[in-house]
């Protein structure tokens, strides 16, 4: 005997709560839809909640679904699963202690996430296919974003919190072409940035406020991926890292008493770093090959360290301002090219390089500088066939080069008054 299938869906279980939403407490509300025809669907499930204490669950499956749940109260709780295409998924929580969770799977689905209050979770969002969007947004304090891990191709994720101690934590990204953008407003907030992984994926993220951090120790993985991130404020926080071939990773920070870290492995990566105030920090280490890594830092009393390995670098360190120290290290390897611009007084350059056919070329414009290799020692050149350039401009300067190694090549130009240099060839 052969089934005869409909273009209609059998609703294996409705309970639909109308328009006129009544207060209630510690119930539940649950609807389950399956498309017996993939192609077919059209089925729409609406749950609407005031009270506290309560739950929602939408499970659907097909195509041109539509889910949409809205809670007010207090710990309410939604889980919602959609598989199909054509899928728009909609959830608004208002009041604190609300939890959500979305499981999505298909093509073209769009979810929009809405919470406002106070220690609100979305403990599990995870989203699985091709084409899809997912649009997050909470409002207010100690709440919790929590990205599973997004798999497919040309996905466009836009994440955002606006308060304080929110928590945005996002799994790895796997795949291709895909958009993540993150965006947290307020003090003491935090990123923690999982792998993404696959190749011409694209990263955004923001955070405008204090004391905020943002941590991606293994930032980027694969290849042609794009991260551009601004922290605008004071005491913020930053660890990143690259490895894969051709990435292209911007930092930007505004504000002081700022600190970032950054580590580039792998082949053919760009790395810029701008930094703006006071006492800020940069620390910089990368190795692999033919990595271009440029740091500029605008303010006072700013600190970089830059420490390099590998073949074929490139490093473009500047610090424009007073009281600034940096240092550049270069070990091992051959054809490095570095250049360091310092503008301002009291400025200080510790600089180590070793290896053969380096390029090194210093620039310092001001008063009472210092071209030196640090603790009272002398700037170290060594390896074979090295070219080093050092300039100083201004008046009372100082520099102090120990140069090992053969066919070598070093030059030292100092203008203005009562300056010092000392050049050791051996």
């Amino acid at each position: 005997m052969k089934l005869k299938t409909t273009k209609t869906a059998v609703a294996l279980a409705l309970l639909l709560v109308g328009s006129g939403a009544v207060t209630a407490a510690e119930n539940e509300a649950r609807i389950i839809q399956n498309s017996l025809d993939a192609a077919q669907g059209n089925n729409r499930a609406d749950i609407q909640q005031a009270g506290d204490n309560l739950r929602a669950i939408a499970t659907q499956t097909g195509s041109a679904i539509n889910t949409s749940i809205n809670q007010t109260g207090q710990n309410q709780a939604s889980h919602i699963t959609a598989i199909g295409s054509s899928v728009d998924v909609s959830v608004v929580q208002q009041g604190s202690g609300q939890s959500s969770d979305v499981s999505v799977d298909g093509t073209a689905l769009r979810v929009d996430i809405l919470q406002q209050g106070q220690q609100n979770q979305l403990s599990a969002i995870t989203l699985t296919g091709d084409g899809n969007q997912l649009n997050v947004e909470q409002t207010g304090s100690e709440n919790n974003i929590a990205l599973s891990p997004v798999s497919g191709t040309g996905n466009d994720l836009y994440l955002q919190q606006h308060g304080q101690q929110n928590q945005l934590s996002s799994a790895e990204v796997n795949g291709a072409n895909n958009l993540l953008d993150l965006y947290q407003q307020g003090q003491q907030n935090n990123v923690a940035l999982a792998p993404v992984a696959g190749d011409n994926n694209t990263v955004f993220i923001q955070q405008d406020g204090q004391r905020n951090s943002l941590t991606a120790t293994a930032g980027i993985a694969g290849n042609d991926n794009l991260v551009d991130s601004l922290q605008d404020g004071n005491e913020n926080q930053l660890s990143f890292g690259i490895d894969g071939s051709q990435h292209d990773l911007t930092v930007n920070q505004r504000g002081d008493n700022n600190r970032a870290e950054l580590l580039v492995a792998g082949t053919s990566n760009a790395l810029l770093v701008n930094t703006r105030g006071d006492n800020n920090g940069v620390i910089v280490n990368a190795s692999g090959a033919q990595q271009d890594v440029t740091i500029r830092q605008i303010g006072d009393q700013n600190q970089l360290v830059s420490n390099v390995s590998g073949d074929e670098q490139l490093l473009n360190l500047s610090q424009d301002g007073n009281a600034n120290q940096l240092q550049a290290t270069v070990e091992g390897g051959q054809s490095h090219v570095v250049e360091v611009e310092q503008q301002g007084d009291l400025n200080l350059l510790d600089l180590l390089v070793s290896g053969a056919q380096n390029t090194v070329d210093i620039q310092q414009l001001g008063n009472s500088n210092e071209i030196t290799g640090g603790n009272g020692s002398s700037a170290t050149v060594s390896g074979n066939e090295g070219l080093v350039t050092l300039t100083q401009t201004g008046h009372h300067n100082k520099i102090e080069l120990d140069q090992g190694g053969t066919a070598n090549i070093a030059t030292v130009v100092q203008q203005g008054n009562a300056n010092v240099a000392t050049i050791s060839q051996r």
